[in-house]
């Protein structure tokens, strides 16, 4: 199988996501890993380890927590309203990585994608694609706040699939030995 991995936000979420592709890779599927230049800090593991590397936007996700002028994002003092600028944040970084990602799915024809729960741009270009997405959530979760305000910030490309929300996974595993066993689920 093909699988194009979307890398999260940061490395906690982007480096179990490498050790995810490599046992992937190991077990004879064919694996790309895209996201930032940086691979929200995890370029140099992928590179390490092997892995195909693709970067679908040169934006990073720092820059989703600045305003146009470039200063940070106030902090509310409230959680649930932390949860909704993490969210809109990570809807913003996830429409950049969108602005690629598409294109490297219609080059490389991934038979499934692959992400962590940050990378909600994910589910969104396998919808894209037509295949399976699996969630490796061997990364951070997040709570619904978080993932509502993503997908509001989402609207246009999820009106763009037909969508009026952000499309659930089809598997999710929580180790990479439990991620190839649901590659071979899939296929």
């Amino acid at each position: 199988m093909r699988i194009l991995f979307v890398a999260g936000d940061a490395p906690e979420a982007a480096l179990p996501l490498v050790a995810a592709a490599r046992a992937a890779r190991a077990a004879g599927h064919e694996v790309v890993l895209a996201g930032d230049t940086d691979l929200s800090g995890a370029a140099e593991a992928a590179a390490a380890a092997g892995i195909a590397t693709a970067a679908v936007t040169a934006r990073t996700p720092a820059e989703a927590f600045l305003d146009t002028a470039g200063n940070p994002f106030p902090v509310p003092g409230d959680p649930h309203e932390r949860r909704v600028l993490r969210g809109r944040c990570l809807g913003r970084f996830a429409a950049w990585c969108l602005e690629g990602l598409p294109g490297l799915a219609d080059r490389r024809r991934p038979d499934a994608v692959a992400g962590v729960p940050s990378a909600f741009a994910g589910p969104l270009v396998a919808a894209h694609a037509k295949v399976p997405c699996v969630e490796f959530t061997g990364a951070p979760g997040e709570p619904l706040a978080v993932a509502l305000a993503a997908a509001a910030e989402l609207t246009p490309q999820l009106e763009g699939l037909g969508l009026y929300a952000l499309p659930r996974p089809d598997l999710s595993a929580d180790t990479p030995e439990a991620f190839v066993a649901a590659l071979a689920r899939l296929g």
